[in-house]
C-alpha cells in the first residue's frame, strides 16, 4: 500500500481565505497532477467539519474534533496520525505539534506575528513553531522575502528552504484579452468602474487605518467622490462601505466592476489579494514592501502604482489618479505571466517533489 501523506486542512471551513485557500489551492494542484502522474503516495486531508469535503477533490479526508489551533490538536492529532499510520505529516501552518509520531513537514507562510502579534503569538512562535520547525524534515514557504526572513529567524541556510508559491483561481485563459464587467451591484449599491475596492482585513498590519485617513482627505478634495469599499466588518466614515467578509464569486464579481485595488499592507509574507485584481485587469495601486514587489513584477512599470505605505499623501494621490485613469490596466501578457507563476498544478508539482523526496529519504 502506498504510504499515507496526512495533510492538516482542519483551517477550512466555508469561505476559504489565506492558508485556507493554499490548502484547497493544494489539493486542486494534486488532483491534477494526478491526471497525468501517478502520485507515490496517498494524501488524506484532515479536517474539522465534513462541510470541508468538497474543497479536496475527492481526495481522502478524515475529521476530528479538535478545531484548528486548539490545544487539544497536541494531544488529539498524534493519535489521529499514529492510529493512520502516517509517514508524513503537512502542517501548512503555523499549527504545531508538540511531539509527531512521524515524519513532518511545515509551510511557514510569514513571520508576521514576530512583527505585530501580540505576546502570546510571539511566544508561540518561539516554542511550538521553531521547535516544530526544527524538527521538521522540509520547511516550506511562499515566498523569496520569507524564506529569507525565516532563515535569519531559525539560523539556518536559506536553500535549506523550499518555496512552494501560493496559487489563484484562474480566470478563463480565453477571455484575459477581453475583460468583461458587470454593469453594477446591486447588493451594495454600486456603480461600474465607480468605486475603489481593498480586499484585506482589519489586522494591524494591513494598514487600513492609515488608507481611510487618506481616504478621507480625497473624499474632502474631491466634488464628486466615489466610495471606498472594504472586506471587513467595523464602523467607517461616510464614504466608506465596510461589506465584511464575502465568498470567492462576489469578490471576484466586486474586483472586476471596480475603478482600482487598494493594497496598503506594512508586511505580507506573499500578498494574494494585488495579484488576484491584477489578474481582474484593474488599475492597482500598492505598497511598496518587497513581497508585492516581488508577487508583481510580471507588471510593466506603468500597470501598478507602488506607494510608500507609511505616506498617507501619496495614498491620497493614488485615489486621484486611478480616478483620472492614470494608471494602466494590467495587459493580457501581463496576466499570463502571473498565471504561469501562480497556478494550482504548479503548487501541486512543488509539494510533490517535496513529499517524495521526504519520503525516500526515509526509505
Amino acid at each position: 500500500m502506498k504510504p499515507l501523506v496526512v495533510i492538516d486542512a482542519r483551517m477550512v471551513i466555508s469561505i476559504p481565505h489565506g492558508i485556507a485557500r493554499y490548502v484547497t489551492q493544494l489539493a486542486k494542484g494534486l488532483a491534477e497532477l494526478q491526471k497525468t502522474t501517478e502520485l507515490s503516495y496517498r494524501p488524506l486531508f484532515l479536517t474539522h467539519t465534513k462541510k470541508a469535503d468538497p474543497f479536496f477533490c475527492g481526495f481522502q479526508s478524515i475529521q476530528v474534533s479538535s478545531p484548528f489551533l486548539s490545544p487539544q490538536e497536541w494531544i488529539e492529532v498524534p493519535k489521529v496520525l499514529k492510529a493512520l499510520r502516517a509517514k508524513i505529516y503537512h502542517s501548512p501552518s503555523f499549527s504545531s505539534l508538540w511531539k509527531c509520531p512521524c515524519t513532518s513537514i511545515v509551510t511557514i507562510h510569514d513571520l508576521n506575528h514576530l512583527v505585530y502579534g501580540n505576546c502570546s503569538k510571539k511566544l508561540y512562535y518561539y516554542t511550538l513553531l521553531r521547535r516544530f520547525a526544527q524538527h521538521s524534515q522540509a520547511i516550506v514557504t511562499v515566498s523569496e522575502f520569507s524564506q529569507q526572513k525565516i532563515s535569519e529567524w531559525l539560523r539556518i541556510p536559506k536553500n535549506s528552504i523550499d518555496i512552494a508559491y501560493n496559487a489563484l483561481e484562474p480566470p478563463d485563459l480565453n477571455l484575459l484579452g477581453k475583460i468583461t464587467r458587470p454593469v453594477q451591484n446591486t447588493q451594495f449599491n454600486l456603480e461600474q468602474g465607480h468605486y475603489f475596492f481593498c480586499l484585506s482585513n482589519s489586522k494591524p498590519h494591513k494598514n487600513l487605518l492609515l488608507l481611510i485617513q487618506a481616504y478621507e482627505i480625497y473624499k474632502a478634495q474631491c466634488p464628486d467622490p466615489w466610495p471606498l469599499v472594504l472586506t471587513i466588518q467595523a464602523k467607517v466614515p461616510t464614504g466608506v462601505k465596510a461589506i465584511g467578509e464575502q465568498p470567492e464569486s462576489e469578490i471576484s464579481f466586486l474586483l472586476s466592476s471596480a475603478a482600482g485595488g487598494f493594497f496598503p499592507s506594512l508586511y505580507e509574507g506573499f500578498g494574494l489579494p494585488p495579484i488576484e485584481a491584477a489578474l481582474a485587469g484593474i488599475p492597482i495601486a500598492v505598497s511598496s514592501i518587497q513581497p508585492h514587489q516581488e508577487g508583481l513584477k510580471d507588471l510593466r512599470p506603468e500597470e501598478v502604482l507602488w506607494v510608500d505605505p507609511k505616506n498617507v499623501q501619496e495614498w491620497v494621490n493614488a485615489f486621484h489618479k486611478i480616478r483620472k485613469g492614470e494608471v494602466s490596466q494590467p495587459s493580457e501578457n501581463s496576466r499570463k505571466a502571473l498565471l504561469q507563476r501562480f497556478n494550482s498544478l504548479r503548487l501541486g508539482q512543488t509539494m510533490d517533489r517535496i513529499y517524495r523526496r521526504v519520503l525516500e529519504a526515509k526509505e
